[in-house]
């Protein structure tokens, strides 16, 4: 499996990571490891780089192609608990303590 920025929850109940799609834009995926299951693609539309703030807090960027016409990427918060997606005003993530990502 070809995987990127692989970042397990605090509490280690979730792995998330990125994967590239054939048009070269990501998705999200997450797997419950307390509770077992396949992997799922997460957000609403094509996301990359996430990084967990906490353990029910992912963060993400929108993932957008190449070029001055498509949108910007967006930062985003992505809510475990409750599956839903917000706007971050957190601009970029570079290190998180513990460390639990493998991004930085």
């Amino acid at each position: 499996m070809s995987w990127y920025y692989p970042t397990i929850a605090p509490d280690g109940a979730h792995l998330a990571y990125a994967v590239t799609r054939p048009d070269g834009l990501h998705n999200v995926y997450l797997i419950d490891l307390a509770h077992g299951g396949s992997p799922r693609v997460i957000g609403k539309g094509t996301r990359n780089l996430p990084v967990f703030l906490t353990s029910s807090a992912l963060w993400y960027r929108s993932d957008s192609p190449m070029g001055c016409t498509g949108p910007m990427n967006k930062p985003l918060i992505y809510d475990i608990a409750s599956g839903s997606e917000s706007a971050s005003i957190i601009d970029q993530v570079f290190a998180v303590w513990p460390a639990t990502s493998s991004n930085y």
